[in-house]
């Protein structure tokens, strides 16, 4: 089991078993406000600002009005993604 943003881009998605993409739902960003999952989004790898994305965030939440506004801010959807571990072994063939 498993929720990130990262499920929401084609690069990703890439070198996970389709049975796990499969099972993607749209998590409720209201939800996950607390979590990095929602934040990391956020983030590069080194741990630095993806400047492009927070400054489309920036100008998008000082244009919302109500915290549903504030919410559909975020660039990218989270998804929880949930199959049994022997698809990831099969998979990885091991």
């Amino acid at each position: 089991k498993s929720t990130s943003w990262l499920y929401d881009l084609e690069i990703m998605n890439r070198f996970l078993p389709q049975e796990f993409l499969d099972s993607r739902e749209i998590v409720e960003l209201k939800d996950e406000l607390q979590y990095l999952g929602c934040w990391g989004q956020f983030l590069k790898r080194d741990g630095n600002i993806r400047e492009d994305d927070a400054q489309v965030f920036i100008e998008k939440i000082q244009k919302a009005e109500t915290f549903d506004q504030l919410v559909e801010c975020f660039p990218h959807n989270i998804f929880k993604c949930q199959v049994e571990i022997e698809i990831f072994k099969e998979f990885l063939d091991i």
